[in-house]
């Protein structure tokens, strides 16, 4: 029997005499994995699972046909399905009132695959989605259901998901199927950019199950799907300097970008000088040139090609401008062809570009100490930079220890420069040293501000001022020292503990925390502190901060409730949001005697 299919009873209960058997009734025991459909007997009722056959005379034979369908679900293996026969009549051989039929089970179930993908054709580069689809037809439960994918050489998997189960690298487990149910697939795969036009891409997927599938044929599902290729080629052309002094050297800059999808074949760009402008070289980052023309070859999709161009002004070029051109072109197919030509007008003039780097060592500074700025300035050319004035504004939150060079001048929070002349291509350099203040907070950023200016036009005012943003980071030795008193207690005494909290800096300590560990047997009484709050529970006191220098106290009194047995031991802890280069000496520990009280009786005789 095939689970899933429809199984037909047949319980005949025959009297043997020699009387009639009165009130005769039939009880049937089903199985899990058996769902009952209906009883149908030859005379009287039946209802659930019993029938009540009224008279059975002598001699004759009842018949009770049983309708039931075997789950689906049933796992293969044999069901038992029980019949007990009873009368009010007296029967003198019970032995032959029950009857079993065992039913041994199989399972089928006829797995169907279809796969179809989207889109075809498919650019080389863009992505690819092949929707598969899973139906079982039963009769039975499809166990364990798996699909594998074999993809196509060219294709690089992006996604894998399914409407049930799990899926990992090219797999997906789906686990059960019942009859009529279905399952998707979806897998997203990418084709490779470098695939030919006009090739073909065919990827298999195959469904299997435990369960016996009746028919394999239609267990696997091909999808073959067609690839163009088109990549979209940009384009650009970039000059520096720009405006250029006559006499001067231009650098162009050309990058041409393959956008895709596709890979780009036999790429090539072409230049077009203006005269006024002598030609120095080309150099592509790949590929080779010759004259004013490039063949860079082959350029994958997401990759640029670079085309350095080095020329040099003419010195006899008047003032105005200078334009070269750029024209890319490639054998596949471009879908946007206006991209991909670009030009570059130059300004012609004299100037000098000043540019400023200013740097902060170290970077996080540790509060309280120094903090070291280096300010320079680079005259780029290609002219002398005239009447040259260097500021450097330090943050509010430092102090001015030393400066170089001595021709500088400063104020409380501004050290300036002059120069009569920087020559192009010189460099000017100012270190700055300052001390940070001890009490700012953790993460507190200090901002210092350079900025230069010069009488020659600056071609390139974006770069004469520059900024330097320090972390500032808190680092305090915290230094504790407890005390005890009296040195020496009776059960029943109090001790005073005092614990003494030092802030050897450099920083401010913030979060400061003090806690008293005392052994079994001590209670306290009461604590006091020279700031913040305490609990007596724990014991434990927060202090909020220490600025550097500062000593805090904290005292409790303790009482000894029992006899410890041996000597007590106590120790202090003092810990900080900051950063203590020196924990050794934050759990201070001491002992403390105790002596026991004995009462000798006095006698008077």
């Amino acid at each position: 029997m095939i689970a899933g299919n429809p199984i037909t009873y047949t319980a005949i209960l025959t009297n043997n005499g020699p009387s009639d058997a009165q009130t005769v009734g039939v009880n049937f025991t089903f199985p899990s994995g058996l769902t009952l459909l209906g009883l149908s007997p030859s005379q009287g009722a039946c209802s659930g699972a019993a029938c009540n056959l009224g008279l059975l005379p002598a001699g004759t034979a009842a018949r009770i046909t049983v309708t039931a369908r075997v789950n689906a679900s049933a796992p293969e293996g044999s069901l038992t399905v029980q019949a007990q026969a009873a009368s009010s009549t007296t029967d003198p051989n019970v032995a032959n009132n029950t009857a079993s039929a065992t039913t041994q089970v199989r399972t089928q179930a006829d797995l169907a695959l279809t796969m179809n993908d989207t889109p075809d054709p498919v650019f080389a580069g863009d992505p690819l989605t092949y929707t598969l689809t899973v139906t079982s037809s039963g009769p039975s439960d499809a166990r364990d259901v798996r699909i594998d994918l074999t993809l196509a050489d060219g294709l690089t998997p992006l996604r894998l998901s399914a409407s049930q189960g799990t899926c990992e690298d090219r797999s997906c487990s789906l686990g059960t199927l019942p009859p009529g149910s279905i399952a998707r697939i979806t897998t997203t795969v990418r084709v490779n950019s470098n695939v030919t036009n006009g090739s073909y891409l065919t990827t298999l997927a195959t469904v299997s199950s435990i369960t016996t599938d009746p028919n394999s044929t239609n267990n696997t599902a091909t999808a073959t799907t067609r690839v163009q290729t088109q990549a979209d080629l940009s384009l650009s052309l970039s000059d520096d300097p720009d405006p250029v002094i006559a006499g001067n050297p231009i650098t162009y800059t050309a990058i041409l970008t393959n956008n895709g999808p596709s890979d780009a074949q036999t790429v090539g760009v072409n230049f077009t000088f203006p005269s006024g402008l002598t030609l120095l070289g080309l150099s592509p980052s790949q590929g080779a040139c010759s004259g004013a023309a490039c063949n860079l070859g082959l350029l994958p999709a997401g990759a640029a090609a670079r085309i350095t161009v080095t020329a040099r002004v003419n010195a006899s070029a008047p003032e105005g401008t200078l334009t070269t051109q750029a024209q890319a072109a490639s054998s596949t197919t471009d879908p946007n062809v206006a991209n991909n030509a670009a030009s570059a007008t130059t300004q012609v003039q004299t100037q000098a570009d000043l540019s400023l780097s200013l740097s902060d060592d170290p970077d996080p500074v540790i509060a309280g100490r120094a903090l070291v700025y280096r300010l320079t300035a680079i005259n780029q050319g290609p002219s002398d930079a005239r009447n040259v004035q260097l500021t450097l504004t330090l943050p509010t939150e430092v102090s001015l220890l030393s400066f170089v060079p001595d021709i500088c001048t400063a104020t409380s929070s501004t050290i300036r420069c002059d120069r009569d002349r920087l020559t192009a291509g010189d460099m000017f350099t100012m270190v700055v040293t300052v001390t940070v203040r001890a009490d700012l907070n953790q993460g507190y950023v200090l901002i210092a501000r350079a900025e230069g200016i010069s009488l020659t036009t600056d071609p390139a005012p974006d770069n004469n001022t520059a900024i330097a943003s320090t972390e500032v980071v808190l680092e305090a030795d915290l230094q504790a020292a407890l005390t005890g008193e009296p040195a020496e207690v009776f059960v029943g005494d109090v001790i005073t503990y005092t614990l003494t909290v030092t802030n050897a800096g450099p920083s401010k300590a913030s979060g400061v925390i003090v806690t008293l560990n005392l052994p079994p047997g001590l209670n306290v009484e009461d604590v006091l502190a020279s700031s913040g709050s305490c609990s007596i529970g724990t014991p434990r006191c927060e202090l909020g901060e220490l600025a550097v220098g500062a000593i805090a106290t904290v005292r409790w009194r303790v009482r000894v409730a029992q006899w410890p047995g041996t000597p007590i031991s106590v120790q202090g802890e003092v810990s900080t949001d900051a950063v203590d280069p020196n924990p050794a000496d934050n759990r201070p520990e001491i002992q403390t005697a105790v002596r026991f009280r004995v009462f000798l009786p006095l006698i008077f005789r």
